[in-house]
């Protein structure tokens, strides 16, 4: 065989090949779209049941919650309704409580002012019997000497007495109310003692200072009392020793550091 036969039948036996390979690609595409199909098949068949699916439940989601809210729109305004009702209510009791308050208010003054009154009545009539009554003893006792109106027997006998009682009560009042004076002008000279013996804070201080010394502790009447001081200036006395360190306080009494 030439070499020119030989490469001949090489060259149809490639030839022979690449048809049997373009022939074997042309299988397998078609293999692969006739596949790729029947998914693409199945996957829209079952996003079209998927679909359907989320449409039944979306519509019935939605009639649902269209049911939902009509029953909530039903009970908030059944719920409006009872306090509309409610608060009517209320303000007709109200209204009637005020009405029966205002009444009773207007009796109650009404049976004051008829009891008021019929006690000044009441008082008027006494104030004129007594008034009577006191002119009738006025006479029995100084004037005519006629007999008071009164039934008691006893009731001459009373002015007698008053009579000669009353001018030795009056001239006791009179000596007992004469020293009242007496007694605010002697406690003057107490004020000037107390204003020349601590004309200054330091003269209290140390007047304190030695009060308590001497006494072992005293309460702030105690102080008061024995050195002729008044509140502020014993207050502010002691304030300024226990400021110092000098004088402590306990259960209201006050003491010497040194002591405690």
């Amino acid at each position: 065989m030439s070499l020119k036969e030989s490469w001949q039948l090489a060259k149809q036996q490639r030839q022979q090949a690449v048809i049997e390979r373009q022939q074997a690609v042309q299988h397998l595409l078609s293999d692969m779209k006739q596949a790729r199909q029947l998914k693409a098949i199945a996957l829209q068949s079952d996003l079209d049941t998927f679909v359907q699916t989320l449409k039944h439940q979306t519509a019935e989601f939605l009639s649902n919650t269209t049911a939902e809210r009509v029953l909530i729109t039903q009970h908030v305004e059944v719920l409006r309704s009872d306090v509309q009702s409610y608060l009517y209510e209320l303000e007709t009791q109200r209204q009637q409580r005020a009405k029966q308050l205002w009444q009773d208010l207007q009796a109650s003054r009404a049976e004051r002012e008829i009891e008021m009154q019929q006690r000044f009545n009441r008082l008027l009539d006494f104030r004129i019997e007594l008034q009577h009554f006191h002119q009738t003893l006025h006479d029995y006792v100084w004037g005519t000497g006629t007999s008071p109106d009164t039934p008691k027997s006893s009731l001459p006998k009373s002015p007698t007495k008053s009579r000669s009682t009353r001018p030795p009560q009056s001239t006791q009042s009179v000596a007992t109310v004469k020293p009242a004076p007496a007694s605010k002008t002697t406690k003057k000279p107490a004020i000037e003692a107390v204003q020349t013996n601590t004309s200054t804070p330091a003269d209290s201080e140390k007047a304190v200072y030695a009060f308590l010394h001497e006494s072992q502790g005293a309460r702030l009447t105690q102080i008061e009392a024995a050195l002729n001081l008044n509140r502020f200036q014993a207050v502010d006395a002691l304030r300024s020793l226990i400021k110092k360190g000098l004088v402590t306080q306990r259960d209201r009494v006050y003491l010497l550091q040194e002591s405690v």
